[in-house]
């Protein structure tokens, strides 16, 4: 997996700035993402974009933010519209996700193979 999982402060940072003015080459990236973390979790993509709640849901859709915005620059105001939450939210549990990655070598696993998987 490449070091832009290494420094969670860092990665923070960069979640949180950045000019998004040129975003247009994330059209349709947000089902791309959604989809292969729906595909790698067994979910539906219907269950990601839907209303549920349920603790497995939420993690997945907290994943694809994470990815959407570190594999393609999706903004995380743009993946918490396709599926239907709350930006500041996202943001938050984004940045918690990074956290976590630096102490949970299944999470980085599952990262990584997702990652490798859209970069394909």
């Amino acid at each position: 997996m490449s070091d832009r999982n290494a420094s969670p402060a860092g990665s923070s940072a960069r979640l949180l700035r950045g000019d998004f003015s040129r975003c247009e080459h994330v059209e349709g990236l947000e089902v791309q993402v959604t989809s292969a973390v729906a595909a790698e979790m067994s979910l539906l993509l219907t269950d990601l974009v839907g209303a549920g709640r349920q603790r497995r849901l939420s993690h997945a859709r907290h994943i694809a933010a994470y990815l959407g915005r570190v594999v393609g620059g999706v903004p995380i105001a743009r993946m918490a519209s396709y599926l239907g939450r709350e930006e500041s939210t996202f943001t938050r549990r984004v940045l918690k996700l990074e956290e976590k990655l630096a102490q949970d070598a299944a999470l980085r696993e599952t990262i990584a193979r997702l990652d490798a998987s859209l970069q394909a």
